[in-house]
């Protein structure tokens, strides 16, 4: 192989692929970079369990090659070369990389061995802004779970609804990217990598989506490919439901406010929350919404803290308990600083909006023993209720949040 390129060109192309590298992979040819130069371009693949990145750039080629090539030694090499023109030569399973006097070899393998791009079942193809995509994820993907018990919550849900969710079980985070009537699909949470990988190659901000019902999703730029693998099972029905029912939930208390005058208060209580983890003492932080405003306390042996808030409240006084980094978790990733708390009730989820945007976040209380049991009276109750009456079925569902294993 033969080919010249320009230094600023290869190293923005190859930092972009090696970040799909499985580093930690027992699979050696994870570990490795496909290079490829052939009709005046060169050629990078590279590949993890989650997700198979391809992209291509224009370069002068005089002798075609295919290999593979350890990105551990190869970027480095590139990294510490000058702007200006780099020339790649292969001689006797080494790969030359030229600049001036500079002359460093490495070495390399046959690439006949890469796995082909996966196929995609090409049912639904979309097109977007490839910021707007990236600016909805970064609205939900912190409610993501992070543990393995439920491996299905550890990707976000494209709903068929055009909602794209994020759930761990507590909470669910939601907002709307696309139009109704696609297929639901469960994307790995590398998707936000990806998406932040794909903005500093592209030059145009759209980015093409195609997929089905399993297997892989393929993103597309002007330059650049990336598959990412689509998470199997059913995402929990709940999720979307609870959505969708408590925006339209009519009642509850609601409370008004600049997230600034919340965040040092919540960071407080964090801190002592996290003191108490190991004890049996309480890291629920109690939220009390009156005529005067919101209350935040939290006693315990490390620390206590009583801070009032005054802001727009209306509906009758209620309190709930929820963990302060759940909540501080909530106002952060919020995309306006203005933001609404709904609060029902103390054993019903909360409600964070903000008043012009579709992102929601559905937060479920901390409640005690006796707490749960008037909860779940509260709940068959209302169901039995519900059920006589024979009124909307979203209503039976609503009040019977929580049986389900969400």
């Amino acid at each position: 192989m033969k080919a010249i390129c320009e230094h600023s060109v290869l190293t923005k192309n190859l930092r972009f692929v090696q970040s799909f590298v499985g580093t930690s992979s027992l699979n050696q040819i994870y570990r490795l970079l496909y290079l490829e130069a052939k009709d005046n371009r060169i050629t990078f693949k590279s590949m993890n369990g989650l997700a198979y990145a391809c992209i291509s750039f224009p370069v002068k080629v005089e002798e075609e090659l295919a290999m593979l090539i350890d990105p551990t030694v190869l970027s480095p090499v590139v990294d510490t070369l000058q702007d200006g023109e780099i020339k790649l030569q292969t001689k006797k399973n080494r790969l030359e990389v030229r600049q001036g006097r500079n002359h460093r070899s490495m070495a390399i393998i046959p690439g006949e061995e890469f796995p082909d791009v996966p196929k995609v079942d090409e049912k639904i193809t979309l097109t977007l802004p490839l910021s707007h995509l990236l600016g909805h994820i970064n609205l939900v993907e912190f409610a993501v779970s992070d543990t393995r018990d439920r491996p299905i919550l550890q990707g976000m849900y494209l709903s068929p609804e055009g909602l794209l969710l994020g759930a761990d079980g507590r909470r669910v985070a939601s907002t709307t990217v696309g139009d109704k009537g696609k297929t639901g699909v469960v994307m790995a949470s590398i998707v936000r990598d990806v998406l932040k990988g794909l903005t500093s190659v592209t030059e145009k901000d759209e980015v093409t989506i195609t997929y089905g019902d399993v297997g892989w999703m393929r993103m597309t730029t002007d330059n650049a490919t990336v598959y990412i693998a689509i998470l199997a099972g059913e995402y929990p029905s709940t999720a979307a439901r609870m959505v969708d029912m408590l925006l339209n939930e009519k009642g509850g208390t609601i409370a008004t406010f600049d997230r600034d005058v919340l965040i040092p208060s919540l960071q407080v209580a964090n801190v002592y929350s996290e003191m108490a983890k190991n004890s049996q003492e309480s890291q629920a932080v109690t939220i009390a919404l009156s005529k005067k405003g919101m209350r935040l306390t939290l006693d315990t042996s490390n620390g206590d803290i009583d801070d009032s808030i005054e802001m727009d409240v209306t509906g009758e006084n209620v309190t709930a308990k929820v963990h302060p980094n759940l909540f501080l978790q909530a106002l952060q990733a919020a995309p306006q600083d203005e933001v609404s708390l709904t609060i029902w009730s103390p054993h019903k989820p909360l409600l964070f909006k903000c008043p012009d945007s579709d992102w929601c976040v559905i937060q479920t209380p901390m409640v005690d023993k006796a707490g749960a049991e008037e909860w779940q009276k509260e709940r068959e109750e209302a169901t039995s209720q519900a059920r006589e009456e024979k009124v909307d079925e979203s209503i039976d569902e609503l009040v019977d949040y929580g049986n389900e294993d969400f």
